[in-house]
């Protein structure tokens, strides 16, 4: 399945960094709803019986404050800053904006969370230490709600963490703390909330009943 690979949105990311190219608004919103108009049943069956297993490392367990900062107020920060480039520290600034003061590590510990959980959404993509908004979330804020969450959703299940998650159920109960073994005790706590949170947005979906599957993921 092409949405899995992201060949067309690598594409698109890689034509992006061309100062002069113009991005595909309409193409790019006729693939976003060719995307939304599978039915997701389709998707947990590639999971199930065309995806291969992946191994997981620490750096695939996302980690985020804020799931919103995370995708589509990212997005829209870096689109509407001209789309140049940002190191963490600045995606940090970006970010928190509220008037509180922070020092340089706290800007580029936020930045760093949310810009790796939006490059594992494929919302964003990385270049030598530099993030920009990628193809599929430079548009992202320009479809309508029902459109965007159906495309969390999707993009939720393409993340290579959840899909390795879903995919295991397939033979049983799966423990998050024996699947995430490689943390420790300390980091797997502070992101098993961040986990809690991507696979509740499965569960409220409407499209889907996911209960057969999340009621086989256990978190000790």
């Amino acid at each position: 399945m092409e949405f899995f690979s992201q060949k067309y949105e690598k594409e698109i990311n890689n034509k992006m960094m061309y100062y002069d190219y113009v991005f595909p608004k309409e193409e790019m919103i006729g693939y976003i709803n060719n995307i939304n108009n599978v039915p997701i049943e389709e998707f947990i069956k590639y999971i199930f019986f065309d995806n291969k297993d992946i191994s997981i490392k620490a750096k695939d367990v996302m980690q985020f404050s804020n799931i919103e900062d995370a995708s589509t107020r990212l997005c829209r920060e870096l689109k509407y800053n001209g789309n140049n480039g940002v190191k963490n520290i600045e995606v940090g600034k970006l970010l928190l904006i509220d008037g509180k003061d922070r020092n340089d590590g706290a800007y580029i510990k936020y930045g760093e969370n949310h810009a790796k959980t939006a490059e594992m959404l494929g919302l964003v993509c990385e270049f030598t230490h530099t993030y920009f908004v990628s193809s599929m979330g430079y548009i992202i804020d320009e479809i309508d709600e029902i459109s965007r969450k159906k495309l969390l959703e999707r993009l939720i299940l393409r993340s290579k963490l959840i899909r390795q998650l879903i995919c295991a159920t397939k033979k049983g109960n799966v423990s998050v703390r024996a699947f995430l073994y490689m943390l420790s005790d300390s980091t797997y706590i502070r992101r098993r909330s961040n986990i809690k949170t991507i696979l509740r947005i499965l569960k409220e979906s409407s499209e889907y009943d996911f209960s057969l599957i999340l009621d086989k993921i256990i978190f000790y």
